[in-house]
């Protein structure tokens, strides 16, 4: 059978599932995932946070624009940021806690809380309550209830084989038939060069997951996100809290 939906996406992601939900309200949305189901990777189970002030400008914009959606949903629990730094990077620190808006607390009080910081090379830091992690699979559930409340078709073990255009319509091939679309939004993560190359867009991938790490001996569920100075308006932030 072919499909004819007006708006169409590849492969899942938060921010691709994202898209299909909001995007459900305005037409007909098809969602393919090329795995046997959402989340199946990093997505759906790495540790996610939500940071008002993360990023540049526009990033913040909407990261404060969400916040009271995320709320509602349900899918966030306090965890908190903390800036850490040398006694040399002064300059850089005040700057970060009138970015992040932080609050300067001692080395001891930090340590209290992460108890692995080093003082002997740190001499500086800052928190501030604020930060919330996500519940990475309740969220996706939700945005897929929101999206096939809609009407939207998502469809998993749907590969993407071809995309070819004709006249004002993508054409996806999949090993659950074609589908067409006039709109093609191609969120497919570390794949989105390979998918940019079917459709003949001049793309490059992003790698924008956060790493984590496990310490023997420490409960790291009451640790905060640590990050260190000159990096509030960046996307390169160093989580610790995981």
């Amino acid at each position: 059978m072919t499909h004819d939906p007006r708006l169409h996406h590849h492969r899942w992601r938060v921010a691709g599932v994202s898209v299909a939900a909001r995007l459900s309200h305005l037409g007909s949305v098809t969602l393919l995932e090329a795995e046997p189901a959402f989340g199946y990777y990093a997505s759906g189970r790495s540790p996610a946070l939500f940071e008002e002030f993360y990023g540049l400008p526009p990033t913040i914009a909407l990261n404060r624009a969400s916040l009271d959606r995320h709320r509602d949903a349900g899918v966030l629990s306090p965890r908190g940021p903390m800036l850490v730094a040398r006694a040399d990077h002064r300059a850089e620190y005040d700057t970060d806690i009138t970015t992040l808006s932080l609050d300067p607390i001692s080395v001891e009080e930090a340590r209290s809380v992460v108890p692995i910081l080093n003082p002997k090379t740190m001499a500086l830091a800052a928190r501030r309550e604020g930060a919330w992690d996500i519940n990475a699979d309740l969220l996706l559930q939700g945005l897929l209830r929101e999206a096939r409340a809609n009407g939207a078709e998502a469809l998993t073990a749907a590969p993407v084989q071809s995309i070819r255009r004709e006249r004002d319509r993508w054409i996806v091939t999949t090993p659950k038939g074609e589908h067409e679309a006039r709109i093609l939004v191609n969120a497919a993560c570390a794949w989105i060069d390979r998918i940019a190359a079917s459709a003949r867009w001049a793309l490059r991938p992003i790698d924008d997951q956060l790493r984590g790490f496990r310490r023997r001996g420490h409960d790291l569920r009451g640790w905060e996100m640590i990050f260190g100075v000159g990096k509030a308006g960046t996307a390169s932030w160093m989580l610790a809290s995981f």
